[in-house]
């Protein structure tokens, strides 16, 4: 029978451990909730963690916590991405105040992002507030020419007023805008 050695008890000791080490950190890494959770809990005062836990609840549809860790976030490292998420969540919920002073922040933070300004136009669409609809549609082509929901909402925006050549114009700029492959 062969000795065993203080080289292999070291061996199997270093494999049994680090199995053991790989195994729990799976558990963490078992989806980008579990991830950032365990990443909040272990670095409570860094933003951009509370940001990406916010983000990872609010695709799941779980608003009530995004919402606490989107103001965590927003306490510790303001940005307009927090606020434009915070916005989109209230916006969903109904909560349309709220919602527009979180756009509206956003805008303050990044006045050049065209999908706060997309997101605030849905709002105003949504509570039949068509012109100012128009103008953050509008404000959201000018950054983003090729923005075809933007240039969608216009053309809605369009025909709710009755402007049935300029809808015509913003259907043939979707066009225009859209890869070859979608026309």
């Amino acid at each position: 029978m062969k000795m065993i050695t203080l080289n292999h008890v070291l061996i199997v000791s270093t494999v049994a451990l680090l199995s053991v080490s790989s195994f729990s950190r799976n558990a963490v890494w078992h989806d980008s909730v579990t991830l950032w959770s365990d990443a909040a809990g272990k670095s409570p005062q860094k933003g951009k963690v509370h940001y990406n836990l916010g983000a990872s609840l609010a695709l799941r549809e779980r608003y009530d916590p995004a919402e606490v860790h989107f103001k965590k976030a927003l306490a510790l490292a303001p940005d307009h991405k927090t606020h434009s998420n915070l916005g989109s969540i209230y916006f969903l919920q109904g909560r349309m105040t709220e919602a527009e002073r979180h756009f509206e922040l956003a805008i303050h933070y990044n006045p050049s992002s065209p999908d706060v300004r997309y997101n605030l136009g849905l709002l105003c669409l949504e509570q039949a507030r068509l012109d100012e609809a128009k103008h953050h549609f509008h404000v959201a082509v000018l950054l983003d020419p090729a923005f075809v929901e933007a240039l969608n909402s216009l053309a809605l925006v369009a025909v709710l007023q009755g402007r049935f050549a300029d809808a015509e114009r913003h259907k043939e700029q979707t066009k225009a805008s859209e890869p070859e492959s979608e026309q």
